[in-house]
């Protein structure tokens, strides 16, 4: 097995109700709600990373889009993250803000990317989600998106 750094990325998935399968409330079969798919990574492996390496990544995530179209989710949007040290940490209130340069946390791995997805089959993207994982963790996370309308 190529042992292939996953650029961190974020995946968000449609599907109807905002819950996992098996979650309390979770979706009924062929509805639409959105998820968000979080993949970490450590910078340093994939800042280290040959071009043919950064290639066969860009592929499996190439390969991870078609399989969803093909399948009838949608990515909604996504985007590379640029590494941690060009973030800016804010805190504060409409009348001050603080602002850091750096990341929020120094951590291990770091997040890098997303997509946003809508599904009405949340498994199957989990599942399509392999295809980008290289042994990374993918959390995956409901969005509040119609929850106010739902309410």
């Amino acid at each position: 097995m190529l042992s292939i750094p996953s650029r961190p990325s974020v995946i968000l998935v449609e599907t109807a109700n905002g819950r996992l399968p098996g979650a309390a409330g979770s979706t009924e079969e062929g509805t639409t709600m959105e998820y968000v798919l979080l993949i970490y990574g450590a910078e340093k492996v994939w800042a280290a990373a040959d071009d043919a390496v950064r290639a066969e990544v860009f592929a499996g995530h190439a390969e991870f889009a078609r399989l969803l179209g093909e399948h009838g989710h949608t990515i909604k949007a996504g985007a590379e993250l640029q590494p941690t040290s060009a973030a800016r940490t804010l805190r504060g209130t409409p009348d001050s803000v603080d602002v850091t340069d750096g990341p929020f946390a120094e951590t291990a791995e770091q997040l890098g990317g997303f997509y946003l997805v809508e599904t009405d089959d949340i498994d199957h993207v989990i599942k399509l989600a392999g295809l980008i994982s290289y042994g990374e963790p993918i959390e995956v996370r409901p969005t509040t998106s119609g929850e106010a309308e739902a309410s």
